[in-house]
């Protein structure tokens, strides 16, 4: 019953991003001004979702696929417009000296060379855009053209956070377990991108999969009920550990609601070290994605900074973290394990550090900024249809059980008294009939001898 909607989304999908405007351009060259920012939205997209590629491994009972995803604009749930103007950081620019960086710091020639190619460009460190180039269409970016003629794999000469990510697959290709060897795995990831561990981490802990869920339901029939779970999410390439929090009414169904605490990207557990190289971690509150995102210098965290360390606060003007809009939670029903609510909240950010061999970056902070870029939220209910069949399943049925199970038990009760008096009145019957038998033959006995 639940295969097509697993394989085509059917319930309503809906993101919002909320994009960071920068007011003070200008000042931001100088280490004495923060950025301000400004939010601007939420513009709103309808995802759709499909499994393809799907293929069925009886053997170890697993199956395999890949989920493409598809974005809609939805106007009449947006504030604004997709030609709303958004001042914001020139991504492209920063990733190119980063990767100097991390690849050819000793280069001086590279460097160099660097510095003549946004020069002759005329690259700003902060451009304009409209809201949906900055998305999903891309603009025209002169470093990446000039990155593809020294470089010919680069992929793209325009940018944009999601360009070229509408109506494909973008975050691997996933095995999981189907219930067929086990009704306790289901759910529950075999391998992503064909490996049985993450070697985009740098410890065992952080490489596993053992016991994380593929994202789309959790095993059935948990009891005890579980104090945490591990839901995997392919574009940030690692499992996120969300711990219970309350039991809530899902229209009529008890729900258990799962959130991402702040312990999520808390460094000082031992348990999260293993996402950090070489053990350099950053303040609580981000993880650096870069691992997943071919080096770019991306972080994520929870929107306005929620949780974090207060210097990322500080570093910038114009963020409010507020739990109630911020927060990131699934709700599953507790019998079958299937989410009836979500909100998946994150923010993207973009980690701009000072170098003296590049001129865009020379006067930058000593410490690294941790860049608002956008964040959002990703939410989905499920009908009010599936409300019903739910509450039929769980708590419907349970009660026509009870029900019909009293009827049988009055019933067999019943049959055993029945039983029990039949029983009775045909031992009484014989023996009255044994009774007379024997008084007959005793009178005629007498009778004959007379």
């Amino acid at each position: 019953m639940t295969f097509n909607g697993w394989q085509k989304t059917s319930i309503p999908i809906y993101t919002q991003f909320y994009v960071f405007n920068v007011t003070n351009p200008d000042q931001i060259r100088d280490k004495q001004h923060k950025p301000i920012l400004e939010e601007l939205g939420p513009y709103t997209f309808r995802v759709w979702t499909e499994k393809v590629n799907v293929s069925w491994d009886h053997n170890n009972g697993t199956v395999q696929y890949k989920q493409i995803r598809s974005w809609s604009f939805v106007s009449e749930k947006t504030n604004g417009s997709l030609d709303d103007q958004v001042v914001h950081l020139n991504v492209p620019m920063i990733s190119a000296g980063n990767e100097l960086v991390r690849r050819h710091a000793s280069s001086q020639f590279k460097f160099d060379a660097l510095n003549v190619i946004i020069d002759d460009s005329e690259s700003p460190l902060f451009k304009r855009n409209t809201i949906r180039e900055l998305l999903f269409d891309g603009y025209d970016e002169i470093l990446l053209r000039a990155a593809r003629d020294i470089f010919p794999q680069t992929p793209f000469t325009r940018f944009g956070f999601f360009y070229g990510r509408n109506n494909t697959s973008t975050d691997g290709t996933y095995r999981i377990f189907t219930g067929e060897k086990g009704i306790n795995r289901l759910g529950l990831l075999d391998t992503w991108n064909h490996r049985k561990t993450n070697s985009k981490w740098f410890g065992k802990r952080c490489q596993r999969y053992d016991g994380v869920s593929g994202g789309d339901f959790q095993p059935p029939y948990r009891n005890p009920r579980p104090k945490t779970i591990d839901v995997f999410m392919g574009d940030f390439c690692r499992p996120f550990t969300l711990e219970f929090a309350e039991e809530v009414d899902c229209r009529g169904v008890k729900c258990s609601r799962y959130w991402a605490s702040p312990t999520l990207f808390d460094y000082s557990l031992p348990e999260n070290r293993c996402y950090c190289e070489s053990n350099r971690c950053p303040a609580n509150g981000v993880l650096n994605v870069s691992v997943c995102t071919m080096g770019s210098p991306t972080a994520i965290s929870f929107p306005h900074f929620l949780y974090a360390d207060n210097n990322y606060l500080q570093s910038v003007d114009g963020l409010t973290p507020r739990p109630v809009d911020h927060s990131f939670y699934m709700d599953f029903e507790d019998h079958l394990g299937v989410p009836l609510n979500v909100a998946a909240r994150l923010q993207v950010n973009i980690v701009v550090e000072k170098n003296q061999n590049l001129d865009f970056s020379r006067n930058f902070s000593d410490k690294p900024l941790y860049f608002p870029q956008f964040w959002f939220s990703t939410t989905a209910a499920v009908g009010d249809d599936m409300i019903q069949q739910l509450n039929f399943l769980v708590n419907l049925v349970p009660y026509y059980i009870n029900i019909i199970s009293f009827l049988f038990l009055l019933i067999g009760f019943l049959t055993l008294i029945s039983a029990a008096f039949y029983t009775y009145r045909c031992k009484k019957t014989i023996h009255i009939n044994n009774r007379q038998k024997y008084k007959a033959v005793e009178m005629n006995s007498t009778h004959f001898s007379t």
